[in-house]
């Protein structure tokens, strides 16, 4: 876990070191952010191909995009961003040009509920990436497996 400053405002977050996809979370200006960094592997560039790659993995990670954990210990909190609509695949904002997440607004939260969130949801990262590789991309040999 680590803070910074990003866009000029305070910014705390956590990635996973593990092989595979990275996943991870953010709290930055009242949103919590569930996140998904390609790297510079298959899903990297500004193409709308290479978005779609990103947003593709993003979805076979299954439920680590739920925001279930923080309603559990926050209460009822606002709508995720961007809307899901039923029947269709579940939909992604960007950043940068190999970064897609899912977010919700979250109020002023103390540095334990920001420690218990960050920690909730550092597990719930690790478990998902030990068990799923990238599903096929651009430039990408490699293959989706659940493995679940």
């Amino acid at each position: 876990m680590q803070s910074a400053m990003s866009r000029g405002q305070g910014i705390v977050e956590m990635f996973t070191a593990l092989a595979g996809p990275a996943l991870g979370w953010q709290i930055q200006e009242g949103q919590f952010r569930l996140v998904y960094p390609a790297g510079k592997e298959s899903g990297h560039g500004s193409s709308q191909a290479a978005r779609r790659v990103r947003e593709e993995q993003a979805r076979s990670l299954g439920g680590y995009f739920s925001f279930d954990l923080a309603r559990e210990q926050l209460g009822e909190t606002s709508l995720e961003r961007p809307l899901a609509v039923d029947g269709a695949p579940l939909p992604f904002n960007g950043f940068a040009a190999d970064f897609v997440y899912r977010s919700i607004s979250i109020p002023d939260l103390t540095v334990d509920q920001i420690v218990r969130l960050g920690v909730r949801h550092a597990r719930r990262a690790v478990e998902q990436v030990a068990g799923f590789a990238p599903v096929r991309g651009v430039g990408d040999d490699r293959h989706h497996s659940s493995g679940k």
